[in-house]
């Protein structure tokens, strides 16, 4: 119930463009060398960051619509549009580029970086191009190989994607779990740096 919650909301919120580097090629072919691969990864970790630099800064957010299914105090659960916490309701955002030579290093090292992150809860630096801080919460996020979108590390449906293009430019979706309590927010950023 609460995943369909949560995909409901991410396709009313959203736009999901994707841009030019989908529909290059840059795949792993099975003839070339570690090195080929290597290069095919950072090639496309260029081209991604190339194409979503206006997304990387810090952003202040506020919340404009929020969702949910949460725990009331008597024990009943209550679900429909929920009205945010004075603490939750703005809040900064900042995404940053995973520098060059640590994804370098990272595919380097085993096999394409995932020896050193199996059973982690780091996410693979080799196939990661951005990395992300929320100001106000202490969720660890896997870093995002693609277009801005992060996954939280553990259990949780904890998402966030920031989408700074045309047609809703700074429009953001985030799906988070507190407790027994799943949220759906929806709101806009505004670029501060």
């Amino acid at each position: 119930m609460t995943m369909v919650i949560a995909i409901l909301s991410f396709l009313l919120f959203t736009d999901t463009a994707f841009g030019i580097c989908y529909e290059t090629d840059y795949q792993l072919k099975h003839n070339q060398s570690k090195e080929q691969h290597i290069q095919t990864i950072m090639d496309f970790g260029d081209c991604v960051r190339k194409e979503h630099h206006q997304q990387v800064g810090k952003w202040f957010c506020y919340v404009s619509k929020m969702v949910g299914i949460q725990k009331n105090d008597d024990g009943t659960d209550a679900s429909g549009r929920i009205r945010p916490r004075p603490d939750s309701e703005k809040f900064f955002a900042t995404i940053s580029e995973i520098d060059k030579g640590t994804k370098e290093i990272a595919c380097n090292w085993g096999e394409y970086g995932i020896d050193n992150n199996v059973g982690e809860i780091n996410s693979n630096m080799c196939l990661a191009n951005y990395a992300l801080k929320i100001s106000n919460v202490t969720t660890v996020w896997r870093d995002s190989a693609e277009y801005p979108e992060f996954r939280g590390v553990g259990i949780g449906p904890d998402f966030f994607s920031l989408y700074a293009g045309t047609e809703k430019p700074g429009t953001f979706v985030w799906v988070r779990q507190e407790g027994e309590n799943i949220y759906v927010e929806n709101g806009q950023c505004e670029k501060i740096d």
